[in-house]
C-alpha cells in the first residue's frame, strides 16, 4: 500500500509544482510590461471588437507629456495601436487606431514624438524576436505595405535597410 501511494503524492507534489511555475512565468511576464494606473482609465472599454487585453510597447516624454504606446488586443489576437497621453495626473486617449484605418502618428501626435514611439516599437520588437526577424517582416511588407516617415526614420536609426519598393506616405 505505501508503494501505491507514493506515485500519487508524486503526481500531486509534480501538478502543484508546475502550476507554481507556470503562474510564475505568467506573473514576470504580465511585470514586464505593466501599465502605469494612471492611463487605466484611458484605456478603451466600450469597443468593437472587445479589448481582451493591453500590452504596453513604449513610452517617450515631450514637453510636460509623457506618452505611452500600447498594443490592444482584441480576441482575434491582432493588436491595435493605442496611444495615451499623461499630464499630471489626467490621461487623454490621443489615438485608436481602429482596423482597417491608415493613419500616421504623426498627424495626431507631431513628428517628434511619433518619431520616439516608432523607434520605441521597434527596439521592443527587436528584442522579442532579433533584428533578422524585423529585417525580413520589413522586406516583406516592402511590396504591398504602406510606411510612414517616422516609421522610416526609426528603422534607419536602427540599422534597418529599407528596400526601395517601400511606398512612404504622410
Amino acid at each position: 500500500m505505501p508503494q501505491r501511494i507514493r506515485p500519487i503524492r508524486f503526481g500531486i507534489s509534480s501538478i502543484v509544482l508546475l502550476m507554481t511555475l507556470l503562474g510564475s512565468v505568467q506573473l514576470v511576464q504580465g511585470q514586464t510590461s505593466k501599465i502605469p494606473d494612471v492611463i487605466k482609465s484611458c484605456l478603451p472599454t466600450q469597443t468593437r471588437p472587445a479589448i481582451v487585453r493591453s500590452e504596453l510597447i513604449t513610452q517617450t516624454r515631450s514637453q510636460s507629456k509623457t506618452y505611452y504606446l500600447l498594443s490592444a488586443f482584441p480576441a482575434s489576437g491582432n493588436g491595435i495601436d493605442l496611444v495615451i497621453s499623461v499630464n499630471g495626473n489626467r490621461c487623454t486617449q490621443e489615438f485608436f487606431n481602429a482596423p482597417g484605418d491608415t493613419v500616421s502618428l504623426t498627424s495626431v501626435v507631431g513628428q517628434e514624438v511619433a518619431r520616439k514611439l516608432a523607434l520605441g516599437r521597434y527596439q521592443h520588437e527587436i528584442k522579442r524576436f532579433g533584428r533578422p526577424k524585423l529585417q525580413q517582416q520589413v522586406n516583406q511588407a516592402a511590396s504591398n505595405g504602406v510606411f510612414y516617415p517616422e516609421e522610416v526614420w526609426a528603422l534607419k536609426q536602427l540599422g534597418i535597410s529599407i528596400p526601395t519598393t517601400v511606398h512612404v506616405t504622410e
